[in-house]
């Protein structure tokens, strides 16, 4: 091979590793893996109370009957402000929306295939409290939705996350 082929070999090849390396960089900083949420911290926040706390009942849920609006109330019982970052949900059926202070977030719902939903900043004073608003479509998953469902609304925080958590029980009605 001549000294010009070795040279276009090598810049060719180059051009593979840099656009493959790039690439790669790309997909892990978009994935939910903490590329793109450093923010956003993975451990259970301690003071943060629900209400209600545990599981809220939606109780039987008609098929054709609705979106079914409820909320929680959350409350920030640290001596420490807060800020959440993001807010998901467990199903594509399910949306939720944060509201602080008369300021409201638009809601956010499930992510999938890569599509993270974004950071957002809605700070929560120490001893504060804020509604998490949520809407369930008891038809979202059609007639093989019907039966018994659990689901949950995820709160990210800097300084930990809350899950909200629901079921019920879509019928045919």
């Amino acid at each position: 091979m001549t000294k010009e082929g070795k040279i276009i070999l090598s810049l060719i090849i180059g051009t593979i590793v840099l656009v493959g390396g790039l690439a790669f960089w790309m997909t892990k900083t978009s994935s939910g893996d903490g590329g793109g949420d450093r923010f956003v911290s993975n451990t259970p926040i301690e003071k943060l109370e629900a209400n209600p706390s545990g599981v809220m009942d939606l109780g039987d849920m008609a098929y054709r009957g609705g979106i079914v609006s409820k909320s929680f109330d959350v409350k920030n019982t640290s001596d420490k402000e807060i800020n959440l970052k993001k807010i998901t949900t467990s199903c594509m059926c399910t949306k939720a929306k944060f509201i602080v202070d008369g300021r409201e977030s638009k809601f956010y719902g499930m992510e999938m295939n890569g599509d993270l939903n974004p950071l957002i900043d809605y700070k929560l004073p120490a001893g504060a409290t804020a509604k998490v608003v949520f809407d369930f479509d008891p038809a979202a998953h059609g007639p093989q939705g019907i039966g018994p469902i659990d689901r949950a609304i995820t709160l990210f925080f800097d300084s930990g996350y809350k899950e909200l958590d629901f079921h019920g029980v879509v019928i045919n009605n």
